[in-house]
């Protein structure tokens, strides 16, 4: 029971700050360019997904289930740090292949 709340908690967690990270402003800015096709979430936004995404281990905490919050904590921890390293690979590829493009027209 504990693992299986900690597992749902980490995937909610998980998905409300990936979105976060695929609609901000910085990644968006550099990776698309200032065309971008998706717009950058507020800061209002933000703030309200970021509550939203703390929340599941609030409510852990506040039930008494202290090993689910640490597998919680740890779960989002390194799903969100792996959902990072995927999307700057995205980006790094891109600017790559760019930069082939130039030198091999130069």
């Amino acid at each position: 029971m504990q693992v299986t709340l900690a597992l749902l908690a980490a995937a909610v967690s998980t998905l409300l700050l990936a979105w976060i990270g695929l609609r901000d402003a910085k990644r968006l800015r550099v990776q698309e360019g200032d065309s971008a096709s998706r717009q950058p979430f507020t800061s209002h936004r933000r703030r309200l997904l970021a509550l939203a995404a703390a929340t599941p281990g609030v409510l852990l905490l506040a039930g008494g289930w202290w090993s689910s919050t640490v597998m919680w904590l740890g779960g989002t921890v390194t799903l969100v740090w792996l959902w990072v390293l995927w999307i700057g690979r995205a980006r790094e590829s891109r600017a790559m292949r760019r930069g082939q493009r130039i030198g091999a027209s130069g």
